[in-house]
């Protein structure tokens, strides 16, 4: 553990890695909690992404995120508690267009999953939409509390999450930079990183063929696995492989390896 310019930072291999600050606010989750970035030659790979190791919950057709967190470091890790309890709304202007941003979204996004002209169609929609549209959290009960631990060995690190109560969907992200992310790689095949897309494989790795490196996943049974990309600076810039926990699980543990020049992933 090094402490540099008042931030603790754990060796990780290639990489250092930190506890990430709320997102920026010319981000989409400008204010939100999220969880362990990475830095490499002294640069923050982390993009807009929630890091390693975020969490959000999903209720029925509402999405809960952390606006408040306690963290607890030592030499070997930390600890981060989120505080699920805020929702995301859509304003334009001072008007609150969330239901109707919620149906348009909701109508076209198949299109955009399926990629090709439907795909081409929504980044030019989110592209006149970002300057007109804006995010706001608005806090509202409590509504689950999740403690994550992270731990590191050499050039692994160690994620577990517990939930207290349960409820609903967690949603546990890992997600760096998209400008820098763009590769899928399963069973040494490599894939283009869509915006969102079910992975079957329990060892993906994600690729960043700019910086010759790779995050190896060791996934557990009992998870669904989902891959994404989003490029749209400055709002959006995350890539990453994201579980879901079902409702009633409390808790989920995997582990990430990271792997950098000549050792990295050869992608084709």
């Amino acid at each position: 553990m090094v402490v540099e310019s008042c931030k603790v930072v754990w060796s990780l291999g290639p990489v250092t890695a930190f506890l990430l600050p709320r997102g920026p606010g010319s981000t989409e989750i400008s204010g939100v909690a999220r969880g362990l970035g990475l830095c490499y030659q002294g640069m923050d790979i982390t993009g807009e992404g929630m890091g390693i190791g975020g969490v959000v919950l999903r209720s029925g057709d509402v999405t809960f995120f952390p606006m408040k967190h306690t963290d607890v470091m030592s030499v070997s890790g930390a600890s981060r508690t989120f505080e699920l309890n805020a929702l995301a709304r859509k304003y334009l202007g001072m008007l609150d267009v969330t239901p109707l941003h919620r149906k348009i979204r909701n109508s076209l996004s198949p299109l955009y999953v399926r990629g090709g002209k439907g795909e081409r169609f929504f980044r030019a929609l989110m592209t006149l939409r970002s300057p007109l549209i804006r995010t706001r959290y608005r806090v509202s009960g409590r509504i689950e509390v999740c403690t994550v631990d992270y731990s590191f060995n050499g050039d692994v690190v160690e994620v577990k999450v517990f939930r207290e109560t349960g409820r609903g969907r967690l949603i546990v992200t890992n997600e760096l930079a998209g400008t820098l992310f763009d590769t899928l790689m399963v069973s040494d095949r490599c894939f283009k990183l869509r915006p969102w897309t079910r992975c079957p494989s329990r060892r993906p790795v994600l690729v960043s063929k700019t910086l010759g490196m790779g995050l190896h996943f060791d996934l557990p049974d009992g998870v669904e696995v989902f891959t994404g990309r989003e490029v749209l600076p400055p709002r959006l810039n995350w890539a990453g492989i994201d579980l879901v926990v079902n409702e009633g699980h409390l808790n989920v543990s995997y582990r990430v390896r990271i792997s950098c020049g000549p050792s990295g992933p050869s992608p084709v």
